[in-house]
C-alpha cells in the first residue's frame, strides 16, 4: 500500500496552506 505516500502529500498540503495562511 502506499498510504505512507498519501500521508506525505496531506502532510506537505497542510504545510503548504499553513504557510500560506502564516
Amino acid at each position: 500500500m502506499a498510504a505512507w505516500r498519501t500521508a506525505g502529500l496531506n502532510y506537505i498540503n497542510y504545510s503548504n496552506i499553513a504557510a500560506r495562511l502564516l
